[in-house]
């Protein structure tokens, strides 16, 4: 075993050491679970995107689905990476899509 030692934010550290008390979690735990994470995706677990557009929707669309209970909504994509949502089954959902 080796000690990694990081330097951050105090306000982060707190933020963090509640998110992951709630998840039953401590943040070597955490940590470690990121570097298996990376390991295993051979990158960075999440994506790291300049596109602020992107990181926009990403958001809105989490926000949409948690208003239309994420367990229910059934989604497609086409070849082209297009979200396809039935609007009779999902109408908010749709017109997000369709509107943004």
């Amino acid at each position: 075993m080796v000690q990694v030692n990081v330097r951050i934010d105090e306000e982060l550290k707190e933020k963090a050491d509640a998110l992951f008390d709630e998840l039953g979690l401590n943040m070597t735990t955490a940590f470690i679970m990121f570097l298996k994470a990376s390991l295993r995706e051979h990158g960075l677990p999440f994506n790291v995107t300049t596109d602020v557009e992107e990181r926009i929707l990403n958001k809105q669309l989490s926000e949409a689905l948690l208003k239309n209970n994420p367990e229910t909504v059934k989604l497609e994509v086409d070849s082209n990476g297009n979200i396809i949502v039935d609007p009779d089954l999902h109408p908010d959902l749709y017109d997000w899509v369709i509107n943004g």
